[in-house]
């Protein structure tokens, strides 16, 4: 969380809203073209994974970490919880139900499976399992996946059965 901005939502303010902060310095960033809202889940922090981080160094602009290569996010329009598609690499497609410092465990896992080109996971890694895995085409003989695309909750009238379920799809 020290680093670039790889594998993760993020959550800025560009209406520099009263209250909300600069971000800390990095080489990549424009200091003033946008703010950090003041609860944003990293600022301050010390650790991560269980290992030290400067507090002076951390990208506050990371509201959620750990994702391999998003594809679309929505807002359930009712509650305001965030699903997201996240496309695995090799093995496990994976949707996700995005918490605030939630970390769903790439590059250590993929689904739920531990990476096969990493050791295990740092001690102090806190994973946030994903809603839902499918295998990729070729591992899991039950499906056929490749590419999770990410879709919405149906909260239309026309498919009571689906009121409330998260619907997506995969482009294989």
């Amino acid at each position: 969380i020290d680093k670039d901005l790889f594998s993760a939502i993020l959550r800025i303010d560009v209406d520099n809203r009263p209250g909300s902060l600069a971000p800390n310095p990095h080489p990549a960033i424009n200091p003033s073209a946008y703010r950090i809202p003041p609860d944003n889940p990293y600022i301050g922090a010390t650790s991560f994974n269980g290992l030290p981080v400067d507090p002076l160094t951390v990208r506050t602009e990371f509201w959620a970490v750990g994702f391999r290569s998003p594809h679309r996010m929505c807002f359930d329009p009712l509650t305001g919880e965030i699903y997201l598609g996240d496309v695995g690499s090799s093995r496990a497609e994976e949707v996700n139900r995005v918490v605030k410092a939630g970390n769903y465990g790439w590059s250590y896992f993929e689904g739920n499976l531990a990476a096969t080109w990493r050791t295990g996971p740092p001690p102090g890694l806190q994973f946030n399992p994903p809603l839902h895995t499918y295998g990729r085409l070729g591992i899991d003989p039950d499906y056929e996946g490749r590419a999770v695309i990410g879709g919405l909750v149906y909260r239309g009238t026309r498919y009571p059965e689906l009121a409330g379920r998260y619907v997506f799809g995969d482009y294989i």
